[in-house]
């Protein structure tokens, strides 16, 4: 199970009382986990709705994953910048079904196991919070595509969504030479004293050089 499909089953299971705590403790944002307050905190999703959504999905697949908890407001507050208030969400079964549909049609490849799920607080109301799980991705970049802005590739750096570089670019579709690392070595015993000494040797066969080796 990757970090992000964590988070997302640790809200899910904590539901609307999780979120509480969460803004109680101001709750930051982080690589794996966003937060946003629905525009009209109903369906259907305005435009600044519909980018956020093709930026987290593109965003959190060209990363590690991550969550996107909708219905909750997160941002700078008397200087600590984390989740502020919870703003839940109305009509919430026709917000989930619009967000199934957008998907596909915001970015592409569509990363497999993306899940928009509902979170209830009163079963008898149409209203609450929606995750959007992004599980870590491991094919080609995915590319967003915003109404008036064209498309763009984007990458979750710390708290915010920013746009693949082109080496970055390069990188992921492989078109930059890449190392491949071959490991091998042997023991050897010196028979007088019995000392031992393990050899390793890493040999690089790719045309890539291979940097930022950490040796453990």
């Amino acid at each position: 199970m990757d970090a992000a499909t964590k988070i997302y089953e640790g809200i899910l299971a904590d539901g609307e009382p999780g979120l509480q705590r969460m803004k109680l403790n101001r709750e930051p944002e982080s690589n794996l986990l966003d937060f946003k307050r629905a525009k009209d905190q109903s369906a259907p999703l305005r435009q600044d709705d519909r980018t956020h959504l093709a930026k987290s999905i593109g965003g959190f697949a060209n990363s590690d994953g991550g969550v996107l908890v909708w219905g909750v407001d997160a941002r700078v507050q008397n200087g600590i910048d984390g989740v502020c208030e919870l703003y839940p969400i109305k009509k919430l079964k026709a917000f989930k079904s619009e967000l199934e549909n957008l998907t596909p049609k915001y970015v592409y490849p569509v990363p497999d196991g993306i899940i928009h799920t509902p979170i209830y607080p009163d079963e008898n109301k149409d209203e609450g919070y929606i995750l959007t799980l992004v599980p870590a991705y491991d094919g080609l970049p995915v590319r967003s595509t915003i109404k008036d802005q064209g498309s763009d590739f984007f990458v979750r750096a710390g708290d915010q969504f920013t746009a693949m570089s082109h080496s970055h670019l390069a990188d992921r579709f492989g078109r930059r030479p890449q190392p491949k690392l071959s490991l091998s070595g042997y023991l050897e015993i010196i028979a007088e004293t019995r000392e031992r000494s393990l050899l390793l040797f890493v040999t690089n066969l790719g045309k890539g050089l291979a940097q930022k080796m950490n040796v453990i």
